[in-house]
């Protein structure tokens, strides 16, 4: 029968960032980038040192801009621009 090697099916679920030895990540680097497309993350780590991160791709995807969620929120009041009476810009007259 052939002995298979290891895999991450089977396991205790998954931390939002898992460690994991090299070379347990050289064999099942297909199985880690699959599921860190599926939002895990990884530590690669050699000899319990971290090496490198392997994250979702769209981690960090900048939310969409809602216009108007603020809308009624921010009260702006009639003197908004009027000069102020301390300032000094530096400038000589």
């Amino acid at each position: 029968m052939h002995k298979r090697g290891p895999n991450l099916t089977g396991h205790a679920p998954i931390h939002p960032m898992t460690s994991i030895d090299i070379s347990a990540a050289r064999i099942l680097f297909s199985q880690i980038v699959d599921r860190a497309s599926k939002g895990e993350s990884f530590v690669i780590a050699k000899s319990g040192t971290p090496l490198a991160k392997l994250v979702p791709l769209d981690e960090g995807k900048p939310t969409k801009i809602r216009f108007g969620l603020m809308k009624g929120e921010i009260h702006i009041g009639p003197d908004f621009d009027a000069p102020l009476d301390d300032f000094e810009d530096g400038s000589s007259a």
